[in-house]
């Protein structure tokens, strides 16, 4: 990974969030990238900063604050149903659930 890679990354990186830790976390992960076919690794992590750079949902999520508040036996049960789900592989496509959740395709 060049050194023009690197910082392009982290330009990214600071566009999505001022978060120190997360900034970090992602300054580790480039450090992984250095080596053994870096240039297509660092090429993959940079469409995908870009996507949560200019995908407003992603931007949102990055933006909100943390839900500190623990969750109740219900709420548990249904994430672990969920979970359970998409491991047997029966997740829905998120066209499908993007298609129900727009209006005129927007």
């Amino acid at each position: 990974m060049t050194m023009t890679q690197k910082a392009h990354l982290h330009e990214l990186v600071e566009d999505l969030t001022d978060d120190k830790e997360v900034i970090e976390t992602v300054s580790n992960v480039v450090r992984i990238f250095q080596g053994g076919n870096a240039h297509a690794k660092a090429a993959a992590l940079d469409q995908y900063l870009q996507q949560l750079r200019d995908d407003p949902f992603a931007r949102a999520l990055l933006d909100a604050d943390l839900d500190d508040e623990d969750s109740d036996a219900e709420e548990d049960a249904d994430a672990a149903a969920a979970l359970a789900d998409y491991q047997r592989g029966q997740a829905r496509p998120w066209s499908e659930v993007l298609s129900e959740i727009t209006v005129d395709g927007e």
